[in-house]
């Protein structure tokens, strides 16, 4: 999706749902709102999630653990082997 912006002539291209805390900037300094509608149709996701994004969310950072298995992998895919 592609606002392009007369007051200033700004085009910005939004392409994720990344891009959407610079879009809020953008329209807050030329006090314009946002059509939700549209930008869910172009990202195909749901209105909620646009704009949680919109007004700033981040994805947190999952941390890889180690199930209670794996330790014992190794010796498990010996005893594989052996029988």
């Amino acid at each position: 999706m592609t606002y392009l912006l007369i007051l200033k002539d700004i085009n910005f291209k939004i392409e994720s749902l990344n891009y959407l805390p610079k879009l809020k900037q953008i329209m807050e300094i030329n006090n314009i709102t946002p059509n939700f509608s549209a930008l869910v149709r172009e990202l195909g996701v749901y209105r909620r999630t646009v704009k949680k994004y919109y007004n700033g969310f981040e994805k947190s950072k999952t941390i890889k653990k180690l199930s209670k298995v794996d330790k014992y992998f190794v010796d498990m895919k010996n005893l594989k082997d052996i029988l």
